[in-house]
């Protein structure tokens, strides 16, 4: 097993530290159910394969997504794009600012089918061809803050990013929008998603929190992964 050793306000070390056994030195295959997931374990951010999301990847790879067309914004290394391209998916377009991210799922993570964009997401989407229209969109942004008084302008930045992203599923599809800021409540990225998304779209569900993070105080209800579905008329 194994922690980051850190303390981010008394600038602790930040080198990873063993707790049991030797840490793997190179990238190593991990298994959900059917998926193959490739990770740097010292190297990657939150294991390097963000394990809280486990409960999305399981709906991805659920969904019948034969023949479709899927969006993975803030992809990292494209695990979510794993799951979709196991779902049947013919397209999945990964797109994030990290470009050894996108390297690494590129090597490990590509093939028929998936495309890797480096590029800021807020400056990509407004020059993306208007035609081009996903039915599954996948949006799970950063941390936007860690604090209160940040948080207005936190969520101004979500109705910004899903206003951008309100053109890209196609009718009838759905998106998926995910928040890891913890100081940012349940009503408040739903008003700030529906704001951002205007009419022509509902409420579908929330996902539930995987066993191993529980929700034992408010701050640690920090990840929210909620899905919206387009009207089949929407233009």
């Amino acid at each position: 097993m194994w922690k980051p050793a850190r303390r981010r306000r008394a600038g602790g070390p930040q080198r990873v530290r063993a707790l049991a056994g030797a840490l793997p030195q190179r990238p190593i295959a991990i298994h959900e159910a059917d998926l193959e997931l490739w990770v740097d374990v010292v190297g990657g951010q939150k294991s390097g394969a963000f394990l809280d999301l486990r409960a999305l990847r399981r709906w991805v790879a659920g969904r019948p997504l034969q023949g479709k067309r899927v969006l993975n914004l803030f992809s990292y290394t494209g695990a979510l794009g794993v799951a979709a391209r196991a779902a049947g998916a013919a397209e999945v377009w990964n797109v994030d600012s990290s470009a050894p991210a996108l390297a690494f799922g590129e090597r490990h993570h590509g093939g028929p089918g998936v495309r890797w964009i480096e590029a800021g997401i807020f400056d990509w989407l407004p020059g993306l061809d208007p035609d081009q229209r996903f039915d599954l969109v996948l949006v799970d942004p950063p941390l936007m803050t860690s604090r209160r008084s940040e948080v207005p302008r936190a969520l101004a930045a979500y109705r910004r990013l899903y206003a951008q992203v309100a053109d890209r599923v196609a009718p009838g599809g759905r998106l998926v929008a995910c928040c890891c800021t913890s100081r940012i409540g349940m009503d408040q990225l739903r008003a700030a998603v529906d704001a951002g998304l205007g009419p022509g779209f509902h409420f579908g569900e929330r996902l539930p929190p995987e066993p191993d993070h529980p929700v034992r105080f408010p701050e640690s209800d920090y990840l929210k992964v909620i899905v919206y579905s387009a009207a089949r008329g929407k233009p």
